[in-house]
Parts: C-alpha cells; structure tokens; sequence
C-alpha cells in the first residue's frame, strides 16, 4: 500500500529531500576533513622528518668541531711539550704555525669533499621520478 507516500519505502517525500540536504552537507564536511588530513599529511609529516635532519645535523657538525679543537689543542701540547728543545727561542712560533696549518688543511679538505658532486648516473640506472 502506497498511498500517499513517497519512495515506497515508509518515508515522505519532504524528508527525503531534507535527507539529500543533509547528506550532501555530511559528503562536504568529509571531503573537507579528508582534504586537511591528506594537507596536514603531505606538509606537517616531511616538515618534521626535514626538522629531525637538521637537528642531527646540527648536533654532529657541533661535536664534530668541537672535537676538532680538542684534536688541535693535543696537536699543539704534543708540539710544545715533545719537542721542547727543537722550538726553543725564536722558534717557539713553530708548533703555534704547525697546529694552524693543519687546522687550515683538515678544514680544506672537508671543504672539497663537502662540495664534491655526486657522479652522473650511466647509461640504464634508474632515476626516481
């Protein structure tokens, strides 16, 4: 028996095209709130993996020089306190000089193979798209 009523299926016509209404506004809402989570995804994820990076990377070029210095500091000891009798009077410069130069080239160093490109890929490697 469906007389008066709307699909058959025991509800009236005006509430189903309120339901439309409101299922049309339920798809938006979730469109919305899949859209900021796949945002929130794709930005705040690899912005925090970037973070870690750096903050790694900063942590170990810190000890790093630091122990760089250390290593400097012995180097210069070693000079004054082993050879003693070498840099005497107006060669005490010398280990002060040495320790410097060696400073200048460990920094030298680091600095070409820091810059160093990577080498192209041959014929055949697979790139990442």
């Amino acid at each position: 028996m469906r007389g008066g009523r709307g699909r058959g299926d025991g509800e009236p016509r005006e509430r189903s095209a309120a339901g439309s209404a409101g299922g049309t506004r339920a798809a938006v809402g979730e469109t919305v709130a899949l859209l900021r989570r796949y945002v929130v995804q794709e930005t705040v994820g690899p912005l925090k993996g970037i973070a870690r990076t750096l903050a790694y990377g900063f942590a170990g070029s810190l000890l790093l020089g630091v122990g760089a210095v250390v290593l400097l500091l012995a180097l210069l000891r070693a000079l004054q306190t082993e050879t003693a009798s070498a840099f005497a009077g107006s060669w005490s410069f010398a280990p002060f000089l040495i320790s410097a130069v060696a400073a200048a080239a460990g920094a030298a160093v680091l600095g070409v193979r820091g810059t160093r490109r990577a080498p192209a890929p041959g014929p055949g490697a697979r790139t990442r798209p």
